[in-house]
């Protein structure tokens, strides 16, 4: 309904404006221009143009974000996208926080577009101090800085870059009180959370990016694979901490790391033995 308003208002103004029009000049004897005349006149001829005034601040009224700037994000964005290849996600905390941003658009998709723009930022500063040795490691360090120092060192990709700035953006306004539809956020939240994959790929590669690498051959290979491990752990328990030794197989280990971020211990030591 409010949709057909609009792209009919111009018709309505036109019809209005003429009308007012005709009644100011028959109440004068004798025809003259005047101000009111040019008024009308001039609405008459801008009123084409009312159509595609998506929404104006006027009271309740508010900006909203238009569906042509949402698909047209969305179209470049799956255009570079279908250029690189998926990157797995091993995250199980990662795919709990885009699974509730999905859920939340459904409910209220400004809170939605929040929680997506605090998870971008996140992700963003991590990276910025896995890469960055400046004297501001424990400020706050503001988003448009991070953004253009990964420009400047092309840390991430042109395409990967004007996507953030464009979400980020949308996100941005929609807390700011422009209003967007449940589509055109859900479309944005597909985007992002791409997008938030991809940082968080990028963020674990450089975390644990090896200092040294050195062949072995296949004898050696068998030893590791064969051996068995001594990991030691800790567990933060408040005023009562405490060690966890395991001997551990390649099995055991891969089954002690799975979703190791979500323990409430963590690794000191690993021995082979």
């Amino acid at each position: 309904m409010r949709n057909s308003l609009f792209k009919n208002l111009w018709l309505i103004v036109s019809l209005v404006a003429f009308i007012l029009l005709i009644l100011h000049t028959v109440s004068i004897t004798t025809f003259q221009i005047d101000n009111i005349s040019i008024f009308l006149l001039l609405l008459i001829l801008l009123s084409p143009f009312v159509s595609v005034i998506r929404k104006v601040k006027f009271g309740n009224f508010e900006a909203e974000i238009d569906t042509k700037e949402v698909k047209k994000l969305s179209e470049k964005y799956k255009y570079f996208r279908e250029e690189t290849q998926d990157i797995p996600d091993y995250s199980t905390q990662l795919n709990k926080n885009i699974n509730y941003i999905f859920d939340l658009v459904k409910e209220d998709p400004v809170i939605a577009l929040a929680k997506l723009r605090i998870e971008l930022e996140k992700i963003l500063t991590k990276i910025y101090r896995l890469t960055q040795s400046d004297d501001s490691q424990k400020e706050y360090i503001q988003l448009g800085k991070i953004l253009t120092t990964f420009k400047h060192q092309e840390l991430i990709s042109k395409n990967t870059l004007n996507s953030l700035r464009e979400v980020i953006s949308i996100c941005n306004r929609a807390i700011h009180g422009e209003e967007i539809s449940e589509d055109n956020a859900a479309e944005i939240i597909e985007i992002g959370t791409s997008l938030l994959s991809d940082l968080y790929w990028s963020s674990k590669m450089e975390l644990i990016q090896p200092i040294e690498k050195s062949e072995i051959d296949q004898a050696e290979l068998e030893c590791y694979r064969n051996a068995k491990y001594e990991v030691i752990t800790i567990v933060p328990v408040v005023g009562e901490p405490f060690k966890n030794i395991r001997i551990l197989t390649q099995e055991g280990l891969y089954e002690l790391l799975d979703g190791y971020e979500e323990y409430a211990e963590f690794v000191v030591s690993i021995r082979m033995i």
